[in-house]
């Protein structure tokens, strides 16, 4: 996934491996983090909102909860949060 640029491909090319990966587990922190960096690169919110309250659910993680909140900050254009 963070090298794909570099091979010259778009990071969306793994957004269906991940998808999967969250299909056969469903509470993967991993796949759930790189779906939210792909939703907020592309402006979906409502699937970084998803994301990013299902992460929460899952883990009380502060240091990619942070993160989490981040991306929600960046696609709700809030620069309070």
């Amino acid at each position: 996934f963070p090298y794909t640029p570099i091979r010259g491909a778009s990071p969306a090319s793994a957004r269906q491996a991940f998808e999967r990966v969250l299909a056969l587990d469903p509470s993967n922190l991993h796949a759930m983090i790189h779906l939210a960096r792909l939703a907020a690169s592309e402006g979906r919110v409502a699937e970084v909102d998803s994301l990013a309250a299902r992460y929460a659910a899952v883990t009380s993680d502060a240091e990619r909860g942070l993160e989490m909140r981040a991306l929600k900050a960046f696609v709700h254009d809030d620069p309070a949060e």
